[in-house]
C-alpha cells in the first residue's frame, strides 16, 4: 500500500499549492484501516473530484484550506440556499401540523413548482440537476441548458454565483451530497464564481458532511452560501413517502436546518437571507421519476421573511397542475437572492424567467404566444399575456426596450411591431428569439419570458428579373396578370361561374386563390380555365429553344386523390398522350387513392420525358419547373409542408424542342387535338375530359345538356395561386426563398 499512499500524498501537495479556489472532497475508500488512519481528513483541490485525488476515513471530518478565514464585516447581507431534495411539501406540512419539525415551523413556507409548464418552451425534466440548475440562473432548461442528469453538465446563460461575484458581495461557497450536483457546479468553481466547492458524494454520510462543510461556511467569510442535501430522496424511494422511515428522514433534516439556523444567528449583527426548497417533486410512488406530472412538479420555497407571494404559505396543495402555476416556482431562488443582495439586473438587461419573492411583486404567468413562427406575414405577431398584481403601472420590453407602458391591473399586450422590428433586424432573413420582460411598478418586481424562435426570409430581390406573367390572386375574379401581359379566365364565357371561385390563399386570411373545378362544362365539352398570352411573340414555349420558369402554389381540396387517370393543373397540350406536343404539370393518383403524385411532362409527339414526386393532400405546395431547352433540360421543384423538398431533372435530349410550342402558329397533329392554348386546372385544349376515350378514363356524359353536371369521376378540382411566369432559368436559391418567405411575389416587385 506505501506506493499508493506515497502518490496520494505527492498529488495533495501539489495541489496544495494552487490558487485559493478549493474543492474538498470527501471520498471514502476501501483501504485497511492503517491507510485510513494515515490519510485521514479530506485534502483540498481545485480542479477535480475524481476518487484518486482525496481520502478520508469514514469517521474523520473532512478539513478545508479554504482562501479565507476572515468573517464578513458585521452586519452584512449574507445568504443561505438550503436545497432539501426528496422533501416533499405534503411531508413538510404534515410535520408542521404534528409538531415535528420545529425549524421548518421558524420559515414561511410556500408551495411551488419545479419543472416548467409542460407542453410549452419551459418544459423540463423534475430530476436532480435540471432542477439545481433552475435553483441557480432562475431560469429553465430551454435557457440554461441543463436537461438532464448527465455529468459534465454546465449551467449556461449566467447563475447566482456569476452575478454576485460580479457585483462584488463577496465568497460564494457550495457543499454537496450529489455527485451530479458536484459536476453540474464544477465549472463555476473552475471560473472563480464558486469560490469553494465541497463535494461529500463519496462520504459514508454525504448528508452529515454537508452540515459540517456548510456549518464551517457559514462560520467563515462567505456570504453566499449554498448546502444541497440528498437524502430524502433515497429514502424515499426505498420507502416510500408515506413510511416512518421518511419521516424519520425528514426529521433528521429539520434537525440539520435547525444547526445552520443557530450557525447564522451566532453573529447577531449579520443579515442572513435563508431559502429553503427541493429542486424537484416526487411521484406518487415515491420516485424522482422526472415526469411531468402534478405530484412530480409541486415542491416548496421557504424564507425566513414574508413572500410578496403570500398565497402559497401553508396552503392546501393544489389539485391541477394549472393551478399549481399560481404560485412560486424554484425559478424564483435565484432572482430573490440577488434582491436581497440589490443585484437585480435593470429591467433592460433582464433574462430571467423567475422573479423575486421579497420586495416588488412582479407578475406571474407570463407567457408570449407567437400568431405563426412565419414572420414573413404582415399581420404576424405575439401576445404577451401574464397575471398582474393588483397595482404597479405595467412596462412591457422587449429585446431591452421599453415597447408599451399599460395601466395597473392590465394583463394582455399584442405587439404588433414586432414583425417591423424583425425585418430591421434582418433585412436579408434570419431566425430571431424575441426577449420580453413586463415590469410591475418602477422597481424589481420583473419577469422575463423569451418567444419561440421566429423566422423572416423575404424572397431574393432578383425574383423580379424576368418575371413577366404574375397572378397574385385576390378576392374577385376573374384574376388579373399584374404584368399584363395574359388574361386568365373560363375556357367559354358561358362555362358555369362555379367553374373558378375564391378561396383562402397559403398567407393567412388577406391571402387568396382560384379554385378550377373540372365538373362544370358547356356544350362544346370546354372546361377549367384558359391562360391567353397577349401575342403568340409572349408564349414561352414559342421559340426553337424555349427558356423559361413557371411556378405557382397548389392546393389539392380532398382527403383522397385521383384513382385512376389524371387531371392536369398547367400546360399547353393537348394531355389525352405525354407523347403530344407541349409541355403539361398534372396531378396523378397513388395505387391506395391517397395522397397524390405530381407529374412534370414535355413531348414532340413522338418523345417524351416524365418525372414526378409525392405530394401532401389539403396542403398548400409550392411547384416550380426551369425549362432549358438549350441544354435540353427542366428541373423542378415541389416544397410541401409535410413531405418537405423534393426535386428532380428531365432529360429532353430526344425531344424536339421547337415541337413544344402549340399556338396558332404551329403545326397542328391529327386527331381530336388541334391548336392548343395554355389551361389551368385543364390542358391545352380546354377539353380534356372530352378528349378522353381509353376505357379506363372518365367519360363526358352530356346527358343534362353538357351545361352543369357530369359524371362523379370527373367532379374534380385543385386551388392555385401566384401563378407565374419567367423568361429565364430561376435558380434553386430563388425558388427555394419564394416557397420559405410564405409571401406573395407582390412583396419583391414593391421594392
Amino acid at each position: 500500500m506505501k506506493p499508493l499512499i506515497q502518490a496520494l500524498q505527492e498529488k495533495y501537495q501539489a495541489r496544495s499549492g494552487r490558487s485559493g479556489r478549493t474543492v474538498a472532497l470527501c471520498l471514502s475508500l476501501s483501504l485497511s484501516l492503517a491507510v485510513a488512519t494515515a490519510l485521514g481528513g479530506c485534502s483540498d483541490g481545485s480542479d477535480s473530484s475524481d476518487a484518486d485525488d482525496a481520502v478520508t476515513a469514514p469517521n474523520t471530518p473532512p478539513t478545508d484550506s479554504g482562501p479565507a478565514t476572515d468573517t464578513p464585516a458585521a452586519g452584512a447581507s449574507r445568504a443561505l440556499i438550503v436545497g432539501l431534495d426528496g422533501v416533499t411539501y405534503n411531508a413538510i406540512q404534515a410535520g408542521l401540523a404534528n409538531g415535528t419539525l420545529p425549524n421548518f415551523a421558524k420559515l414561511k413556507v410556500s408551495v411551488a413548482y419545479s419543472g416548467g409548464m409542460p407542453g410549452g418552451q419551459t418544459q423540463q425534466a423534475n430530476l436532480h440537476t435540471p432542477g439545481w440548475a433552475t435553483l441557480l440562473s432562475g431560469n429553465w432548461a430551454n435557457l440554461h441548458q441543463v436537461t438532464s442528469d448527465a455529468s459534465g453538465l454546465a449551467i449556461q446563460g449566467g447563475s447566482v454565483f456569476e452575478v454576485l461575484k460580479a457585483k462584488g458581495t463577496g465568497l460564494n461557497g457550495a457543499a454537496v451530497a450529489s455527485p451530479n450536483i458536484a459536476s453540474l457546479l464544477a465549472s463555476q468553481h473552475d471560473s472563480s464564481a464558486l469560490d469553494t466547492l465541497h463535494d461529500c458524494s463519496n462520504t459514508a454520510a454525504a448528508d452529515d458532511c454537508v452540515t459540517e462543510q456548510t456549518l464551517g461556511l457559514i462560520d467563515g467569510a462567505y456570504t453566499t452560501v449554498v448546502a444541497q442535501y440528498h437524502a430524502a430522496t433515497d429514502v424515499a424511494l426505498g420507502y416510500g413517502t408515506g413510511s416512518s422511515s421518511y419521516a424519520n428522514a425528514v426529521r433528521k433534516l429539520d434537525a440539520a436546518l435547525g444547526k445552520l439556523l443557530a450557525e447564522t444567528a451566532k453573529n447577531p449583527k449579520d443579515k442572513w437571507l435563508v431559502v429553503l426548497t427541493s429542486a424537484y417533486g416526487l411521484g406518487v410512488t415515491g420516485s424522482a421519476d422526472g415526469l411531468p406530472l402534478l405530484a412530480e412538479s409541486t415542491t416548496f420555497v421557504a424564507l425566513n421573511q414574508g413572500l410578496n407571494n403570500a398565497a402559497g404559505v401553508n396552503a392546501v396543495p393544489p389539485a391541477t397542475l394549472s393551478a399549481l402555476y399560481a404560485y412560486p416556482s424554484i425559478a424564483d431562488v435565484t432572482p430573490t437572492v440577488l434582491a436581497y443582495f440589490n443585484a437585480t439586473p435593470a429591467a433592460a438587461a433582464y433574462t430571467m424567467y423567475g422573479s423575486q419573492l421579497i420586495g416588488d411583486l412582479a407578475v406571474s404567468q407570463l407567457n408570449v404566444a407567437l400568431s405563426t413562427s412565419n414572420f414573413n406575414q404582415p399581420t404576424a405577431n405575439a401576445t404577451v399575456s401574464w397575471t398582474a398584481p393588483e397595482t404597479g403601472a405595467i412596462n412591457v420590453l422587449r429585446d431591452g426596450e421599453v415597447i408599451a407602458t399599460l395601466p395597473a391591473g392590465t394583463a394582455r399586450y399584442v405587439d404588433d411591431g414586432l414583425r417591423d422590428h424583425i425585418t430591421s433586424l434582418y433585412p436579408q432573413g434570419g431566425t430571431h428569439t424575441a426577449d420580453y420582460v413586463v415590469q410591475a411598478g418602477a422597481g424589481g418586481g420583473l419577469r422575463a419570458i423569451r418567444s419561440a424562435p421566429l423566422s423572416y426570409a423575404p424572397i431574393m430581390p432578383s425574383v423580379s428579373n424576368g418575371l413577366f406573367v404574375y397572378y397574385p390572386m385576390n378576392n374577385t375574379l376573374p384574376p388579373v396578370d399584374a404584368k399584363g401581359n395574359s388574361t386568365l379566365g373560363p375556357f367559354a364565357s358561358d362555362l358555369d361561374p362555379a367553374t373558378g371561385v375564391v378561396v383562402d390563399g397559403p398567407f393567412g386570411a388577406s391571402s387568396h386563390g382560384v379554385q378550377v373545378n373540372l365538373k362544370y362544362t358547356n356544350a362544346s365539352n370546354q372546361e377549367g380555365y384558359a391562360l391567353t398570352f397577349n401575342g403568340q411573340a409572349l408564349d414561352p414555349t414559342n421559340a426553337t429553344a424555349p427558356v423559361f420558369s413557371v411556378g405557382f402554389w397548389t392546393r389539392i381540396p380532398r382527403d383522397s386523390c385521383i384513382v385512376g387517370g389524371d387531371y392536369p393543373l398547367v400546360g399547353n397540350k393537348n394531355f389525352k398522350s405525354g407523347a403530344n406536343p407541349g409541355f403539361a404539370m398534372a396531378i396523378y393518383g397513388v395505387a391506395a387513392g391517397t395522397g397524390c403524385t405530381l407529374r412534370v411532362n414535355f413531348g414532340d409527339n413522338t418523345n417524351r420525358a416524365d418525372s414526378s414526386a409525392a405530394v401532401s393532400n389539403n396542403q398548400w405546395v409550392y411547384a416550380a419547373v426551369t425549362f432549358d431547352g438549350v441544354g435540353k433540360t427542366a428541373n423542378w421543384y415541389v416544397y410541401d409542408p409535410i413531405l418537405g423538398l423534393r426535386t428532380g431533372s428531365l432529360n429532353g435530349a430526344s425531344v424536339d424542342m421547337a415541337k413544344l410550342y402549340t399556338g396558332t402558329n404551329a403545326v397542328p397533329i391529327t386527331g381530336k387535338n388541334g391548336y392548343a392554348s395554355w389551361g389551368l386546372g385543364t390542358d391545352g385544349t380546354g377539353q380534356y375530359y372530352f378528349n378522353q376515350t381509353d376505357a379506363n378514363r372518365p367519360k363526358w356524359n352530356v346527358t343534362t345538356g353538357g351545361t352543369t353536371t357530369a359524371t362523379p369521376s370527373r367532379d374534380y378540382d385543385a386551388a392555385f395561386t401566384e401563378l407565374a411566369f419567367w423568361n429565364r432559368l430561376l435558380t434553386p436559391a430563388e425558388v427555394t426563398s419564394i416557397y420559405q418567405s410564405q409571401m406573395p411575389l407582390s412583396t419583391v416587385l414593391a421594392h
